[in-house]
């Protein structure tokens, strides 16, 4: 792999870069308490939008990719509203937050309360207290319903919103919260700002690099570090997070928009003055492509801050949920 440092920032003023707090991304946060479980993974995707764009049926290409990406319930959601009541296409939106087996989501909108209980009490959930509990995955002997019992262990409906999680979730930390809400909380607020108006968003404070990953050699791991540009800090790397920008029409090209949190305006400089130079002459770490042929158009901006967020954005290549890939596999341009 090949990488240079030290190129100036790029700008078009035909493509705006920063957005705002008023996103269907920023209602989504105020949706989930801030703390330490919640701030380590967040996923998000306007299903309403998307569904009317696309229609209500997740596809293998185009923006129908990025379907329920807030949520584990996209290989599901077909079968979902007979077997549980939970009609998943219906929503506003979705929005998930933890790592398993901690990760709590809630389904904004379009859902019907004496249905979700009428269908999962039929299909082995009892109710206790003001949620409905699964049975224990072992004892589940039908394969197509074992997804339900791991993701659906806990169930709890508000209105037209239902709040789910995992075994060990916290429910009480997603629909209504009290207290600060991811939405209040900085650095997240910061890079939901940054992202703007986004389809499906994903945001992390235990993004690790794969400099760091058990899955290499110590050899192995101090020659990638040799290849990382000069400048960028990754001991100060504070949250990342990725998203689509909300397209227009189905023959959009998607808009790959990324933003990184540091510690301190050194580490943030540092980067946005790597970064350009990455994009244009490195080379992915999960498919030794140039990235060159992965981003087009590519563009970088100091957001600056209390966060020291800075923003890149660029055309994908491979479809819209190229950047969400890329997230999942520890392989954004310059983070390793």
């Amino acid at each position: 792999m090949s990488v240079a440092a030290g190129v100036a920032l790029t700008g078009c003023s035909s493509l705006p870069l920063i957005g705002g707090g008023g996103t269907g991304l920023h209602q989504a946060l105020t949706r989930v308490a801030a703390n330490d479980a919640t701030r380590k993974w967040v996923t998000y995707d306007a299903t309403g939008k998307l569904t009317k764009l696309v229609g209500k049926h997740p596809t293998g290409s185009g923006f129908g990719t990025l379907l329920l990406d807030g949520t584990d319930l996209g290989p599901m959601a077909q079968l979902l509203p007979g077997d549980t009541g939970i009609a998943a296409l219906d929503a506003d939106y979705g929005v998930s937050a933890g790592l398993p087996p901690d990760t709590v989501s809630v389904l904004a909108g379009g859902q019907h309360a004496d249905q979700i209980g009428k269908a999962l009490t039929g299909s082995g959930w009892t109710r206790s207290g003001d949620r409905y509990v699964g049975p224990d995955v072992t004892a589940v002997t039908d394969d197509s319903k074992v997804q339900y019992a791991l993701n659906l262990a806990q169930v709890r409906t508000d209105g037209a919103d239902v709040i789910f999680g995992k075994a060990k979730a916290d429910l009480g930390a997603a629909g209504h919260p009290g207290g600060k809400s991811l939405a209040d909380d900085q650095p997240t607020a910061a890079l939901a700002d940054c992202l703007g108006d986004v389809v499906v968003a994903q945001l992390s404070t235990d993004f690790l690099s794969p400099v760091s990953s058990s899955r290499l050699t110590p050899a192995q791991q101090a020659a990638l570090a040799k290849q990382r540009p000069a400048g960028i800090q990754l001991d100060k790397l504070r949250e990342v997070a990725v998203g689509v920008r909300t397209p227009k029409s189905t023959s959009d090209t998607p808009r790959a928009v990324v933003c990184v949190a540091w510690a301190d305006q050194s580490a943030a400089d540092g980067y946005a003055a790597a970064v350009p130079d990455v994009l244009a002459r490195g080379q992915s770490l999960a498919s030794n492509q140039p990235y060159a042929q992965l981003l087009h158009r590519p563009q970088t901006k100091k957001v600056g801050g209390d966060a020291h967020v800075v923003q890149w954005s660029a055309d994908e290549a491979n479809g819209p949920a190229q950047i969400i890939s890329m997230m999942a596999r520890e392989d954004l341009p310059g983070l390793f």
